[in-house]
């Protein structure tokens, strides 16, 4: 619709008038879903075909290319929304926070170093670019727009993990790959990702069966077998070791919340486990996946070289402790996030990172406790057990808030900046934005001060 010319009359009518920021409210979230699901859905999705094109998998320059093209999409998605709404642009103190973390890989690239090239430079430009995009654009957009981010949120992150598991139960098929064989289902035999990546996703659909605050039964029961089934063929320990303890955290908060059922139902699965158990547990030691596992476990190695790996790596470490050398410091995969973000930004950045994730924590805590319905608790509980997930997965894979190219990541970015800026309201001021069918969040994006 037209704006009028300056000095002429605006002739249209009253109901015309009032459909315009209907109009525009519209079309940024149509443009705030999609720089999500490029960011969230899109990644993933273009890694598994980098990987089938045969180009390399994480870490590649194919793939980190693949990954740039994303977040440019998004970041022209997320100006294409900003032209149509009003940005939220108040920093808070722990945004300030936020930037120094995400600056603090730069300074390593100033420091002599061997192995240093232009490529460290375009990671850390990228790097900046995806913060303000998922840290600082997109949740201050929502905010203006009064659009359920959170929920946009976990519906594509949702929808990224079950892309990926319904791909690998695909390739699981074609390979052979069951409960009846002991090989694993890993991107080195079957030119797919890589177990342990593949095996986050698998977990994401077990948490958001538990945790999710949206499904029936019948998705809850689905999504939750289906990311079993592939996290069992992974093999990934890593992934199960993760998964138990974000399992327990949720099973502690879900007790917090109603203690009488969840004794009950407790109480329920603990006689299910042993009424069962003489039964079940000699087939499922007979599992293909159990019997690969235990034969990993138990060599001499457990770890599969990842111990003698740290005695290298902290030597990189000390050529310069204090600020690392920079992002991509180390091109081949570091099995450990703490390692990682050590190598890359040295013990600094490492306290940032861990500052900034204690204060994020701590935000979706008081959300969990002070909010005032049970959609605001639900969501403080669903931030609370990825974080758990991330910071555990983080002791065996290289899995932290700086990664580009994974779902989970972004995710919980983009949590972060959501619950940095914003106080839990009823449902009543926002209603609009989420699919057909869906009913609308009771925990609106409402920045401080607001009436």
């Amino acid at each position: 619709m037209a704006t009028p010319r300056a000095g002429t009359l605006d002739e249209r009518r009253p109901h015309e008038l009032a459909a315009e920021p209907a109009a525009r409210s519209a079309t940024a979230l149509v443009a705030l879903h999609m720089a999500v699901a490029v960011v969230l859905a899109g990644m993933p999705v273009a890694l598994c075909l980098v990987r089938l094109a045969g180009y390399g998998s994480v870490g590649t320059p194919a793939a980190d290319a693949a990954f740039a093209g994303c977040l440019l999409v998004s970041a022209l998605l997320t100006a294409a929304a900003t032209a149509n709404g009003v940005v939220q642009r108040r920093p808070t103190p722990q945004d300030f926070l936020a930037w120094i973390l995400c600056l603090s890989g730069v300074p390593g690239l100033f420091l002599p170093q061997p192995g240093q090239s232009e490529y460290q430079i375009a990671f850390a430009l990228a790097t900046l670019a995806r913060f303000l995009i998922l840290h600082w654009g997109i949740p201050r957009l929502a905010l203006g727009r009064r659009v359920p981010i959170d929920r946009i949120v976990g519906f594509w992150l949702l929808t990224a993990a079950t892309l990926v598991t319904l791909g690998s139960l695909a390739i699981a098929i074609r390979y052979g790959i069951g409960l009846g064989s002991s090989q694993r289902l890993h991107g080195a035999t079957t030119n797919w990702l890589h177990a342990n990546l593949l095996a986050a996703y698998a977990c994401i659909c077990v948490l958001g069966a538990l945790a999710w605050m949206r499904g029936s039964v019948l998705w809850r029961i689905g999504m939750g077998s289906l990311g079993a089934y592939i996290l069992l063929l992974s093999q990934s320990r890593t992934a199960m070791a993760s998964l138990a303890v974000a399992t327990l955290v949720w099973c502690a908060l879900a007790t917090l919340r109603n203690a009488p059922r969840a004794g009950l139902m407790a109480l329920a699965c603990g006689l299910g486990v042993l009424a069962g158990w003489p039964v079940l547990s000699g087939s499922v030691a007979e599992w293909g996946p159990v019997r690969g596992i235990v034969a990993r476990t138990t060599v001499a190695d457990p770890s599969g070289g990842r111990l003698e790996k740290f005695e290298q790596l902290l030597a990189i470490v000390d050529r310069s402790p204090m600020v690392g050398g920079g992002f991509k410091t180390v091109m081949a995969p570091v099995e450990n996030g703490y390692v990682s973000l050590m190598i890359d930004t040295g013990y600094l950045g490492l306290t940032i990172y861990l500052v900034f994730v204690a204060v994020v924590l701590g935000k979706a805590l008081a959300l969990r406790v002070r909010a005032p319905d049970e959609a605001g608790r639900s969501l403080g509980e669903w931030v609370i057990v990825l974080t758990v997930f991330m910071l555990a997965r983080s002791m065996g894979e290289r899995s932290h808030a700086l990664q580009i190219g994974d779902a989970l990541s972004n995710a919980w970015l983009l949590y972060a900046g959501l619950l940095l800026v914003v106080r839990p309201v009823r449902a009543s001021v926002c209603r609009a934005g989420f699919p057909r069918g869906r009913r609308h969040p009771a925990v609106a994006a409402e920045p401080p001060g607001a009436p």
